[in-house]
């Protein structure tokens, strides 16, 4: 792992991030508030879905430099690590702790070596929550005197509650459109870095922009659409913890990163692609859509407790149960 490169490539093109969060859209159930189901809504859920990469590092070098460990997560690296605490603080000070012991690995223990993916989706999740918690707020659906701290919020500013909201959900999109590209959830980024390597796969790191393209083309020239996503999309799903539903959700799109470099020595990262990888890239982006879609239900669900759950600390990702209260 002494290659892994510090700096994450883009995920899909723009048009595969605009695709992911316009399905998400478009599944969001009838019980959600009406004005996420209007087809403005769903037209500036989309819009945002390729946001984070337009803060580009030719133009806006800091956002674009310190935002990047945003778009991954090395699965393999996490489970070294783990437990995970949900906490983005927390897991910098772990890590601080694991290279005071283990020297040799000072350069990899680090955020930006890891991915910070799970503690962004989290954190723009909870801005999604607050900003629902506002808007139950303005409609009555909560008492404005039980939230003296946010007053004064009344129904005059439903407009501009309602467009955090639409901005809040689209950028979550990202982060979690992100996690289904496979190659964001593995080592393997960008070439195949571990030392086994049986089946020959390339070490060249163009195998991401070489799919990132093809993926680009397929939605391009409706090889991929959004109703042939929308019908693999599964059933909702409620969420109760977001944190750990988000790294168990990184971790099971992770396992789909060697059938990339299966597809790429089958040759069907090339030019115009293949209808096997158009339908991989469905299924892929089906599942990043249907997280979205129930992550947008879980932040409205919970916007109306007055206190977080009493959440265990942090996550481990090599257990059956996935959490622990150390």
């Amino acid at each position: 792992m002494l290659l892994v490169p510090a700096r994450p490539a883009p995920a899909w093109s723009n048009r595969g991030h605009r695709m992911i969060n316009l399905v998400a859209a478009e599944a969001l159930p009838a019980d959600m508030p009406a004005f996420l189901r209007t087809p403005g809504a769903i037209a500036e859920i989309a819009y945002l879905g390729p946001e984070p990469d337009r803060w580009r590092p030719e133009t806006e070098p800091e956002l674009s430099g310190v935002s990047a460990p945003d778009h991954v997560f090395r699965v393999e690296m996490g489970m070294l690590v783990s437990p995970l605490p949900r906490q983005r603080n927390d897991f910098v000070l772990r890590l601080e702790a694991l290279r005071s012991q283990h020297p040799p690995n000072e350069a990899l223990l680090r955020p930006e070596r890891i991915g910070t993916l799970p503690w962004q989706a989290e954190e723009v999740y909870e801005r999604l929550q607050s900003a629902f918690r506002s808007y139950r707020i303005a409609t009555g659906n909560l008492p404005a005197s039980a939230w003296p701290d946010e007053a004064p919020i009344q129904a005059s500013d439903l407009t501009q509650i309602q467009a955090s909201i639409l901005y809040y959900s689209g950028w979550l999109g990202h982060y979690i459109g992100d996690g289904c590209m496979p190659l964001h959830d593995t080592v393997n980024l960008a070439g195949w870095i571990q030392k086994d390597n049986p089946n020959g796969y390339t070490t060249s790191g163009a195998i991401h922009h070489r799919l990132e393209v093809v993926a680009d083309s397929a939605i391009e020239h409706h090889l991929v659409t959004d109703h042939a996503i929308l019908a693999m999309t599964a059933s909702n799903h409620a969420i109760d913890d977001p944190f750990a539903a988000t790294l168990f959700y990184l971790q099971a799109e992770g396992k789909y990163a060697e059938t990339v470099y299966k597809l790429d020595k089958m040759g069907a990262i090339e030019k115009d692609g293949s209808p096997e990888l158009d339908e991989f890239m469905e299924h892929r982006m089906a599942e990043g859509s249907a997280m979205l879609r129930d992550l947008i239900c879980a932040a409205w669900a919970h916007s109306g407790e007055s206190k977080a759950p009493n959440y265990p600390k942090a996550v481990d990702l090599s257990t059956t149960t996935g959490v622990t209260p150390k």
